[in-house]
C-alpha cells in the first residue's frame, strides 16, 4: 500500500456491511468501485449486484484482491488495474 495514494483499507466487517446496506445494491445493478483494495467490500457488493468493476492501481493489492475473488468463487467482478483518473466510464459501463 502506497501512502502517496492516500489509501486506507476497510477491514471492519460491521462497517462494511453498513456501507453495503446504505448503498442498497440490487441484483441487476452494475457497480464501479474505486480503490477496491483487498476486495472485502468488493465481495459483499458482488454477492448482491449483477456486475462489479473493481478499479485498483496498486499491483501488490491486486494480488490480494484477485485471491479474495478466487477464494469466494465470484465471477461477476472485473478488475481494472489502473488509477480511476485514467479510466473512462464510457468503456466500463454498458
Amino acid at each position: 500500500m502506497k501512502k502517496s495514494f492516500g489509501q486506507n483499507l476497510l477491514i471492519d466487517k460491521i462497517f462494511l456491511e453498513k456501507i453495503v446496506k446504505a448503498v442498497d445494491v440490487k441484483s441487476d445493478d452494475v457497480v464501479v468501485e474505486i480503490g477496491s483494495g483487498s476486495g472485502l467490500l468488493t465481495i459483499l457488493l458482488a454477492e448482491q449486484g449483477k456486475k462489479i468493476f473493481a478499479i485498483e492501481p496498486e499491483k501488490d493489492i491486486l494480488k490480494k484482491l484477485q485471491g479474495n475473488i478466487n477464494h469466494n468463487k465470484l465471477t461477476n467482478i472485473e478488475i481494472i488495474e489502473n488509477s480511476f483518473s485514467f479510466v473512462s466510464l464510457l468503456t466500463v459501463l454498458p
